[in-house]
């Protein structure tokens, strides 16, 4: 089994590896030696997910102890790098996961900030081993008065934006022989709330299915017929079976597997509430449809959400608010996706070709929860009230196109169960919280609140 390594030069691992393993690089990068033991009387091959910075040879070679030369280039940049390289052997995979930190000295948690029209403190982590001062280029924005030589929380003052308009400031640390670090705090406007009026909902679904399913692009032929048909009202988050390849599967994933009781593929859970499977196409549409109808006509939502998603280098920030009508306890989930990742769909049926089979696009494929698996973030709501919130987080060393990423953001809250007369369905009668409110956000955009 391979250990962590340490960050020197030329580095060799004694034994070879049977599972992969995972490596640290210094800034100034380096080269390493990595050794595996190919098992397969074929040949191994590698693909190599962070080949902008790190270069791989040989990358092809028959079964045996085999030991490969990983060379990094220096970070220069202001973003830490991770990735991974996959040795494919026969029929299975071994993952070198790969991290090399940047030579940035001042470190924010985050690089932007999202808060409300109202006054407010907002509470800044920031990482660092040298002195720096900070200055803002906004008087909405008060600074600590003081300068900092180690990590500390800084808490900064923000006015109240009585215009409907929003506005940013930015933030700067500075401290000699290191590059400035910038952080943007962006304040919304004054958004006068209708609360009389009805939410726009949104019906979240799990779709669990595999690359090996041959029933389960029918699933999805189904809902792109329903979204269509119905756009905005239906928002999916698909979970792969750990038999996928491993461009698609996310092991966090399997919680939700064993919660819902999934043993059929495909099969589609509906706000956490209802399970549709056993099914063909076009059985799951109608499913869909009767499911929504039904929602809509009996379950008012209680929340809307509104949200703001960038991309900025390794780092992507969320920035979602939360209406609340009603006083209590709620759930807020947070998932990053991803879209158009080709692999091959086996065990094709009538529905596509073989050609299309072989370059299949896999849409929604959870990449990351950026909130605890499961449970989501728990939080105490006053009666129409908004709630802001903010995460930042590295994008996974698992991403393949940034330009394709994605974040489904749910409420779910405790409310009674449902009718159990809808289409083709069965109804979850041990899980007491449900989906109230979803969006669907594309990175870059954002979504404003909705009303029906």
């Amino acid at each position: 089994m391979l250990a962590l390594i340490s960050c020197k030069p030329n580095i060799f691992i004694d034994e070879f590896a049977s599972e992969g393993g995972e490596f640290t690089f210094p800034e100034e990068g380096g080269t390493q030696t990595w050794k595996f033991r190919a098992v397969s009387e074929g040949r191994w091959s590698i693909v190599n997910y962070a080949s902008e910075w790190l270069y791989i040879t040989p990358t092809v070679g028959l079964a045996g102890d085999i030991a490969v030369t990983a060379t990094a280039d220096p970070n220069n940049g202001t973003e830490d790098r991770n990735g991974s390289v996959y040795v494919l052997d026969g029929t299975r995979t071994l993952e070198f996961k790969v991290i090399q930190p940047c030579k940035r000295m001042i470190m924010p948690e985050s690089f932007e900030y999202f808060v409300s029209s109202d006054a407010c403190s907002l509470k800044i982590h920031v990482d660092s081993k040298v002195s720096y001062e900070i200055s803002c280029d906004s008087p909405w924005v008060s600074c600590p008065d003081v300068s900092f030589s180690e990590s500390a929380d800084l808490l900064f003052q923000i006015k109240a934006n009585n215009s409907a308009d929003s506005r940013e400031a930015v933030v700067t640390f500075t401290s000699k022989g290191v590059p400035s670090v910038g952080v943007t705090i962006m304040q919304s406007g004054k958004i006068n709330v209708n609360w009389d009026a009805d939410f726009y909902r949104s019906i979240l679904g799990y779709r669990f299915t595999g690359d090996w399913c041959g029933w389960c692009p029918g699933l999805a032929y189904d809902i792109n017929q329903f979204v269509q048909k119905n756009p905005g009202r239906f928002n999916y988050i698909c979970i792969y079976d750990q038999n996928s390849d491993v461009k698609l599967k996310y092991d966090k994933c399997a919680k939700y597997q064993n919660r819902f009781g999934i043993n059929s593929w495909p099969s589609l859970v509906l706000d956490q509430r209802a399970l549709a499977t056993g099914m063909t196409s076009p059985k799951f549409e109608t499913a869909i449809k009767s499911f929504c109808d039904e929602e809509k006509a009996n379950f008012k939502p209680v929340t809307a959400i509104s949200a703001q998603v960038s991309v900025s280098g390794s780092q992507i920030s969320v920035h979602p608010t939360v209406f609340a009508k009603e006083a209590g306890t709620y759930h807020l989930h947070v998932v990053l996706l991803e879209s158009g990742v080709v692999v091959k769909q086996s065990n094709y049926t009538e529905l596509y070709t073989e050609t299309q089979a072989n370059n299949w696009k896999h849409n929604n494929v959870v990449r990351e929860f950026l909130t605890p698996v499961l449970t989501g973030e728990e939080f105490t709501a006053a009666a129409k009230s908004s709630n802001i919130f903010n995460y930042s987080s590295q994008l996974p060393y698992n991403i393949y196109d940034k330009s394709k990423l994605s974040v489904a953001i749910y409420v779910t809250r405790a409310v009674q169960n449902g009718p159990s007369s809808v289409y083709g369905l069965s109804y979850y009668k041990s899980i007491s919280d449900f989906v109230d409110n979803s969006v669907m956000v594309n990175a870059g955009e954002s979504v404003e609140l909705k009303y029906e």
